[in-house]
C-alpha cells in the first residue's frame, strides 16, 4: 500500500517525570491501587483538544509523559529480562519473515506493571474510554522487538480484528497505549495508521502467515475514502501496520491494552 495513504507514527511518544519503579514479581494488583498511590506532580489530564483529536483521528500523540530515565530503565529491564526472552513468539508475516513479541495478560508488581498501572497511563486510559477505577481493566501488555534487516512486518490490521474474536465487541471501550522505548522512525519500522479508519466499522480479516490481515480490497477502498497522510500512537480501531526495520539497530516498543 502506498505510504501516502497513511499517517505514519514516527519519533518518541510518551515521556515525563517519575515514580518509583519496581522489579519483577507475579502478584496481581487492581488498577485502582496504583491510581491512588502513585502520585506524581507531573500528572495532568488529557486536554479537550487531545480527547477531540483521539476521537476524530483514532489516535493521539502525548509527549513528555515519561522521563528519559524512566524510558532508559524500561529498556534496561527488557534487555535483561530472561523470562521475556524465553517466551518470545515468532509471528511469520505474509512474505515469510518473522516479527517477534512477548505478551502477557496479568500485570506483575514489577517495572512493566509500574507503567501499565501507573497513575499517568491509567488516567489517560480512563479518560479515553470514559471509564473509572471500578470498570477499567488491563487487557494485556506486550513488548515488540523490531530486528534490523531480517525482521518481518506486522500486516495491515485493526486491533479490533483480534479483540472481536475473544468477545470484546465495543471498540470505543478498548484502547492501546504505545510507549516508544526507542525512537520510532520510518527507517526503523514505525507504526503506520490510516487516520480516521476507526470510524469504518470492523473490516473483514483473514490469515496471512501466522498473522491476521485486513482484506486488501477493503483497505484500498478505505484509502480512497479517507484523507491521505502520516503520524504516531496506537489507535482504538484504526487500520495499522508495523513496517520492517531498514536500519542496523534493533528497536523495542511496549504496548499496553485496556478495556472496560
Amino acid at each position: 500500500m502506498a505510504t501516502g495513504a497513511i499517517r505514519r507514527m514516527c519519533s518518541s511518544c510518551l515521556r515525563s517525570p517519575t515514580t518509583a519503579l519496581g522489579f519483577r514479581k507475579t502478584q496481581f494488583q487492581p488498577l485502582g491501587r496504583w491510581l491512588s498511590t502513585s502520585a506524581s506532580p507531573s500528572i495532568r489530564p488529557l486536554t479537550g483538544d487531545e480527547l477531540a483529536s483521539y476521537r476524530r483521528d483514532g489516535f493521539v500523540i502525548l509527549r513528555g509523559v515519561y522521563s528519559t530515565a524512566e524510558i532508559d530503565l524500561l529498556r534496561e529491564t527488557v534487555l535483561a529480562d530472561q523470562m521475556l526472552k524465553d517466551n518470545v513468539m515468532n509471528m511469520v508475516d505474509g512474505s515469510g519473515k518473522v516479527s517477534r513479541l512477548t505478551l502477557w495478560r496479568h500485570d506483575g508488581d514489577d517495572t512493566y506493571g509500574m507503567f501499565s498501572r501507573g497513575r499517568r497511563m491509567v488516567e489517560f486510559a480512563q479518560a479515553a474510554t470514559e471509564s473509572d477505577d471500578d470498570t477499567l481493566y488491563h487487557f494485556h501488555t506486550k513488548v515488540m522487538l523490531k530486528e534490523p534487516h531480517v525482521g518481518g512486518r506486522w500486516e495491515w490490521h485493526q486491533d479490533f480484528g483480534y479483540w472481536y474474536e475473544v468477545g470484546c465487541l465495543q471498540p470505543e471501550k478498548m484502547l492501546s497505549v504505545m510507549v516508544a522505548i526507542d525512537e520510532a522512525t520510518v527507517q526503523n519500522g514505525c507504526l503506520d495508521v490510516l487516520r480516521g479508519s476507526h470510524k469504518l466499522g470492523r473490516l473483514h480479516h483473514g490469515n496471512t502467515g501466522e498473522q491476521v490481515r485486513a482484506c486488501r480490497a477493503m483497505l484500498l477502498h478505505a484509502c480512497l475514502r479517507l484523507k491521505k497522510n502520516h503520524k504516531k500512537a496506537q489507535p482504538l480501531l484504526s487500520v495499522n501496520q508495523l513496517a520492517r526495520v531498514l536500519t542496523s539497530r534493533l528497536r523495542f516498543t511496549c504496548i499496553n491494552k485496556f478495556s472496560c
